[in-house]
């Protein structure tokens, strides 16, 4: 379904991270670490923030923000480095260990 407002495809609500576009490396990041399924405002965000829109979000603490603003950041980068599984990887683990 496409959002009005942005144009960009928007994910069904019960998909699970795989659905959300996100590269292997940070799928295998997330799924290590225990995250099963998105949260509500990581499935709103996490497409949008991967197409290259802004985005202003609020919503209560302990709801995921930090990953769903953080996990397409590191896709982002993932793909402008040359080292696209390595240093990305290892950046995303590191966040995911310390949070």
């Amino acid at each position: 379904m496409k959002n009005k407002n942005t144009g960009s495809k928007e994910v069904d609500s019960g998909g699970g991270f795989t659905a959300l576009g996100l590269n292997k490396c940070i799928l295998k990041g997330l799924f290590s670490q225990g995250f099963k399924q998105p949260t509500p405002i990581q499935r709103k965000i996490i497409p949008l923030i991967l197409n290259s829109k802004d985005v202003i979000a609020m919503s209560r603490t302990g709801s995921g923000k930090t990953i769903g603003f953080l996990a397409p950041l590191f896709h982002h980068l993932s793909h402008m480095t040359g080292m696209h599984t390595c240093l990305t990887s290892i950046m995303f683990y590191t966040f995911l260990y310390f949070f």
